[in-house]
C-alpha cells in the first residue's frame, strides 16, 4: 500500500472513529456505511463533500473488515502514531451537546422553523374550525327555513 493510500485511510479511520463503536463498528454493507456517514454528516465539523464520501465509503469497509473500529490493538497496529494522541482532539465529529456551541445552534434552528408551522397550523386549524361552524349554522338555517 503507498503512502498516499495510507494516509487517506489514517484521515478517514480518524474522522469515523467515534462514530463507527458499538454496532456501527459491526456494519459491512456499503449502503449501510454511507447511511451512517450521512446521518453523522451534519455534524461534523469539516464535513466530507459527497465525492469524498464516495471514496471513504471503501476505505470505511477495507477498515471495518480489518476490525480497526472494534479493537484499539489493530488500529494500534494499523496506525501507530494516531492512538498515543487525544482521540477528542483530531476527531471532527460534535459529541457533547451541551458543551457544544455548533450543536446548540443547529437545535436552536431546529425549533425556529417549527415555530412557524406551528403558528400556521393554528390559522389553519382556526381557519376551518370557523368554516365548520359557518356551515353547521347555514345548515340549520336551511333545514328551518324548509321546513316553514
Amino acid at each position: 500500500m503507498n503512502s498516499q493510500a495510507k494516509a487517506e485511510r489514517l484521515r478517514v479511520f480518524s474522522a469515523y472513529r467515534k462514530v463507527f463503536t458499538g454496532r456501527t463498528a459491526r456494519v459491512r454493507k456499503k449502503k449501510a456505511i454511507r447511511k451512517i456517514i450521512l446521518q453523522h454528516w451534519p455534524l461534523c465539523k469539516d464535513p466530507l463533500s459527497h465525492s469524498e464520501i464516495d471514496r471513504a465509503v471503501p476505505i470505511l469497509r477495507a477498515l471495518l473488515n480489518d476490525g480497526v473500529f472494534e479493537s484499539e490493538e489493530l488500529a494500534s497496529k494499523e496506525f501507530p502514531n494516531l492512538l498515543s494522541q487525544d482521540p477528542q482532539e483530531e476527531h471532527p465529529i460534535i459529541t457533547d451537546r451541551e458543551t457544544n456551541p455548533e450543536k446548540k445552534a443547529l437545535e436552536e434552528y431546529k425549533t425556529r422553523l417549527k415555530r412557524p408551522i406551528k403558528a400556521e397550523q393554528k390559522r389553519v386549524d382556526s381557519a376551518l374550525e370557523s368554516i365548520a361552524q359557518e356551515s353547521v349554522q347555514g345548515t340549520s338555517l336551511y333545514i328551518l327555513n324548509k321546513n316553514k
